[in-house]
């Protein structure tokens, strides 16, 4: 019979397992061809962590309950919190450097629920998939599985402490109380198999979900512990079964799945199988895989699996920010790159502070450090998260000197001009807030306007949301041109404009906006004539089309299917019917007043801040990470001129204008102009810059359909 092993003694061979799975892991975030299933890596460093931190527990002899907690969470932040609060501040730091401003924010959330531990639930709030193309563009993503593990760690101890107490070494003898541990690993599978069929997010973020495999670890080392391996030994060929099952099941994890296949439950099954069988073989044997597994070259990589992994993530992503990954020299300097940083944390950060044995420091002094520099370091990402424009100075990607973006104005302050040289046009004076209660004398229309009204003036009235907001600039530029135009406006933020749709802010709060559409309207044309034009601008792609989430899928839950009709959510079906129905009444409305309708086609989207697509010095920035997609763009332009078309055709004083034949010309959005001026502000607002090569297009427009009156047809 061949003798057991030590299993207190060190398993290089685990650490050879590491050095594949973190390996596998790094292949499949360069290239997903390279290795199809090389991040079922996460899974196997799931079962080893709760395999050694099993270990750990188990062979520490404890004197109170309290230095059991004491000494286990000590040990726990010695291995984890150094490395990790180092590399989330050097990485928050190159991503204020390299990202837009606007799109550093979220990572910086994504990094302070990094260093407590909870990340993992940070992104089940942002209901994305680990798979998401947008997801490879936070530098924080792969800190998930961190979150998963120091929430385990927080209970599993609990479970030992029941099962076993504090005495050590823990009994041979079988102990009924390990079916406590038992049956969780099986509700976890269950909740896991669950959740995998009906909320895949959740499946692969949630600590709950994933318990089973870091238990499986756990059991594993108990089940050793208590003469398993002697029972191992009784039979020669379950040893060559246990490897040749570890090496198949390892082997389809790693290339037989995909990102496709149901996961976590059941295609972790192979990966967690797999592994808890290798550590099983080598536990009962030092056979010829494990001492291959076990060679010095894996070895020294397992080592620095840890830090391997937390910085191969940020470093790719950075690389995907700047200067991509589609050659080959880029793919080795970003590995190169990974593999530096990585020496330098582990021989400066992890080692020292883990071997660092000389000074005899009780572990309530280690535990005090460890959580003072954690919250130092969350306080830090804070403080630099609430200050924004401090870090649009830090960032390289900035709009140029000739401010690009419309006005928007102070938001906190209602009195800032809207319009420079018109300071009546204010927040204050001619925007209705969000979500308040509408009421006829908050708008004070009569001064939303940038002159007098005469017998020569004609008056286009403005109103719409923040899309009409930031045609403004086109409207200066017209001024220039016929100084008899007059602007009148008014405005609510983020609200469609209908008599009868309203927009659903949350489950207890709707926008007010059937109230705030009728109202101004009722006002406007008391203060227009015969002649005046109304222009009703909103931001259909968001409210109407139903697509937007499409292009950014960060803020579906708010960006579609938000609209009611008497109280009730409507399908897309009634929604553009009942939207057609009610612009036919209002131009009616306007109709009868004498004044003409245009219906403005709504810009496309971008997938994020314009400025992450310029070219950073000579470095060509992927532009796949912020186009807009042509046929989802399409598909919105159709929508929304079917229902325009709709209107148009009932009314022989509507018209309509379609910005996009300029900013979009053959069905792609221009990110950047023939003067190499930005097109767009942000993701779905135009720029200052674009709004200005509006204006003589718009006013041939008008002249085109005999909507503007010449100099003879106006009274002298």
């Amino acid at each position: 019979m061949k003798k057991h092993l030590d299993l207190n003694r060190y398993r290089p061979d685990i650490d050879g397992l590491r050095a594949i799975a973190v390996i596998a892991v790094i292949l499949f975030h360069i290239n997903k061809s390279w290795l199809p299933g090389g991040f079922t890596g996460v899974d196997i460093f799931f079962v080893i962590s709760g395999y050694v931190v099993t270990s750990s527990i188990i062979n520490h002899q404890s004197n109170s309950i309290l230095d059991y907690f004491l000494g286990f969470y000590t040990r726990r932040i010695k291995r984890i919190f150094p490395a990790l609060i180092a590399c989330v501040t050097v990485t928050t730091l190159l991503a204020i450097i390299f990202l837009p401003t606007s799109e550093v924010l979220e990572p910086m959330r994504s990094a302070i629920w990094s260093l407590i531990g909870w990340n993992n639930n940070f992104l089940i709030g942002t209901s994305l998939d680990y798979f998401n193309a947008d997801q490879s563009l936070n530098p924080f993503l792969h800190t998930w599985s961190l979150g998963v593990e120091e929430q385990f760690y927080l209970v599993f101890p609990i479970f030992l402490l029941i099962i076993y107490g504090l005495k050590r070494p823990i009994e041979k003898k079988p102990n009924f109380k390990l079916w406590i541990l038992i049956s969780t690993i099986g509700i976890s599978a269950i909740l896991s198999m669950g959740l995998s069929f009906t909320n895949t997010t959740w499946a692969y973020y949630f600590m709950p979900s994933r318990f089973w495999e870091m238990g499986a670890g756990g059991l594993l080392f108990i089940l050793l512990a208590q003469g398993f391996d002697f029972k191992l030994n009784s039979h020669s060929l379950i040893n060559p079964s246990l490897q040749l099952g570890a090496f198949l099941l390892m082997g389809i994890s790693l290339f037989a799945i995909n990102d496709k296949s149901q996961f976590p439950f059941p295609w972790a099954l192979p990966s967690v199988l797999g592994t808890v069988m290798f550590i099983a073989s080598g536990a009962v044997e030092n056979n010829l895989i494990n001492r291959l597994v076990g060679s010095r070259p894996l070895v020294y990589i397992g080592k620095l699996s840890y830090s391997l992994y937390l910085w191969h993530w940020p470093i790719l992503t950075l690389f995907n920010w700047t200067v991509r990954l589609d050659s080959s020299l880029n793919v080795v300097i970003a590995l190169l790159m990974t593999f530096a940083f990585s020496l330098a944390s582990y021989y400066w950060i992890e080692k020292p502070i883990r071997e660092f044995k000389k000074i005899k420091i009780p572990d309530g002094k280690i535990l005090s450090i460890g959580l003072g520099s954690l919250a130092l370091a969350i306080g830090t990402i804070y403080i630099g998260f609430k200050n924004e424009k401090f870090l649009e100075k830090l960032s390289l990607r900035q709009y140029p000197k000739d401010a690009q973006a419309y006005e928007k104005g102070n938001w906190k302050d209602p009195n800032s001009p809207m319009m420079p040289d018109y300071p009546q046009i204010t927040s204050g004076n001619c925007m209705f807030p969000k979500g308040d209660y509408y009421s006829l004398d908050k708008v004070k229309l009569n001064l939303c306007a940038t002159q007098p009204s005469s017998n020569r003036t004609q008056t286009i009235f403005l109103i719409g949301d923040s899309h009409a907001i930031h045609l403004f600039p086109m409207f200066r530029e017209m001024f220039k041109q016929d100084r008899y135009i007059r602007l009148l406006t008014t405005w609510k933020w983020n609200c469609v404009i209908s008599d009868s749709l309203d927009i659903m802010i949350s489950e207890k709060n709707r926008g007010y906006c059937i109230e705030f559409t009728k109202g101004e309207i009722n006002k406007a044309i008391k203060l227009l004539k015969p002649g005046d034009i109304a222009i009703i601008s909103t931001s259909l792609n968001l409210q109407i089309t139903g697509l937007a989430v499409a292009l950014k899928e960060r803020n579906s839950k708010e960006r579609v299917n938000n609209l009611v009709m008497n109280g009730m959510k409507v399908d897309q079906k009634t929604k553009l019917k009942e939207y057609a129905n009610s612009l036919k009444r209002i131009a009616n409305q306007f109709s009868a007043a004498g004044i003409k309708t245009i219906l403005w086609v709504d810009n496309p989207e971008v997938k994020r801040n314009p400025l992450a697509c310029v070219d950073l010095w000579f470095w060509e920035i992927p532009k796949e990470n912020c186009s807009s997609e042509r046929t989802i763009f399409e598909q919105m332009q159709k929508i929304v001129l079917e229902v325009f078309t709709t209107v148009k055709n009932s009314n022989p004083d509507v018209y309509i204008f379609n910005p996009n034949d300029i900013l979009a010309p053959n069905g792609e959005l221009k990110l950047i102009d023939d003067n190499g001026l930005f097109v767009m502000e942000d993701e779905n607002h135009i720029s200052q810059a674009a709004a200005r090569s509006l204006a003589i297009p718009f006013y041939e427009f008008l002249q085109e359909n005999n909507l503007i009156k010449t100099k003879n047809q106006r009274p002298k």
